[in-house]
């Protein structure tokens, strides 16, 4: 309730004050910025937590009543002017393909036994969609676009992570459901998974899915004595295991670090810094497809720039000449 509360305050003063503030970072001050990742996760979050709050404040004394009627003020006002700048033509509208568009798109992935049982990788939906991309796009606003999620976050995963675990995560909402049947948690966990139908979900969006999901669990005690070298042994193992996961994770922000310093130079038209960053960013994920998009279509970009410099050197020799 804490989060939500905080975030539709958050969303309030982006959406007047802070976007005209010059003490902020570039990237804060643009209107489109959201600390969820996107505006329909962070719609999605407050809602869930404005649920919350109605549900715990039939509950409460009268000082936790105020508090819990302050956020559903905040929450409310946010809920409002988000979706006032989500209608089709306004500054936060959503750049995504059609239902029926992200629903093709997954059929043509599972034609093969492996691709329907395991996906085709999480982070290769936008080289998917340039290959089966449906014709009817080319028709509509959206036909120069790169899309790295479907419309929604079932039909995103369906095709990139496979039929196995759409339905391990299905199978998960429905027993979170169920459990908070009855429960002050219920609209909560059940706006947040309706929202995985609706909407592509970012990190926090999960965070709260499986938060929910341990709220709902009911807890059973278990108490297991372990041997000095087993003891070892569990410890040995998950330090590796975290060590990994550290690794790869550090990797992986060092990139995203790159891959945002080559967006802060491609606005200052910094060519040579664009191309480096985009060569690092790569080096240290070299399996994210949209890196190497993103530096094909850099590459593709100084190329032109080049050769529209030559032929304006020829000209001028020419002209020199004469």
């Amino acid at each position: 309730i804490s989060a939500t509360a905080l975030l539709s305050l958050h969303s309030i003063l982006a959406l007047t004050l802070l976007r005209n503030s010059p003490y902020l970072p570039s990237f804060m001050q643009n209107i489109t910025f959201t600390p969820t990742g996107n505006y329909t996760t962070t719609l999605a979050l407050i809602i869930a937590g404005m649920a919350l709050s109605i549900s715990q404040l039939k509950q409460e004394n009268s000082h936790a009543k105020s508090i819990h009627a302050l956020s559903i003020i905040l929450n409310s006002i946010s809920v409002v002017a988000i979706i006032s700048l989500m209608l089709p033509g306004s500054a936060l509208a959503p750049l995504l393909i059609s239902y029926s568009a992200s629903w093709s798109i997954a059929l043509d992935a599972l034609k093969s036994l492996r691709s329907l049982l395991f996906g085709i990788g999480l982070s290769n939906y936008s080289l998917l969609y340039s290959a089966v991309k449906p014709v009817s796009l080319n028709l509509t606003s959206l036909w120069n676009t790169l899309p790295t999620t479907a419309t929604s976050e079932l039909l995103t995963l369906l095709p990139t992570a496979g039929i196995l675990t759409t339905i391990s995560l299905l199978y998960l909402m429905l027993k979170m459901i169920l459990r908070s049947f009855n429960t002050p948690l219920f609209f909560a966990t059940l706006i947040i998974s309706v929202s995985f139908f609706l909407i592509p979900a970012t990190l926090p969006l999960y965070f709260a899915f499986f938060l929910l999901y341990g709220l709902t669990t009911t807890p059973n005690e278990h108490n297991h004595t372990l041997t000095p070298l087993s003891a070892q042994l569990i410890s040995a193992v998950l330090g590796i295991f975290v060590i990994t996961i550290g690794y790869f994770a550090i990797r992986t922000y060092t990139s995203e670090y790159f891959m945002r310093r080559a967006q802060l130079a491609l606005d200052s038209s910094d060519s040579q810094k664009v191309y480096d960053y985009h060569l690092k960013a790569i080096q240290f994920s070299p399996d994210i497809t949209n890196y190497h998009l993103s530096f094909a279509e850099i590459n593709f970009r100084l190329a032109s720039a080049l050769s529209q410099k030559e032929t304006e050197v020829e000209i001028m020799s020419k002209e020199k000449d004469r």
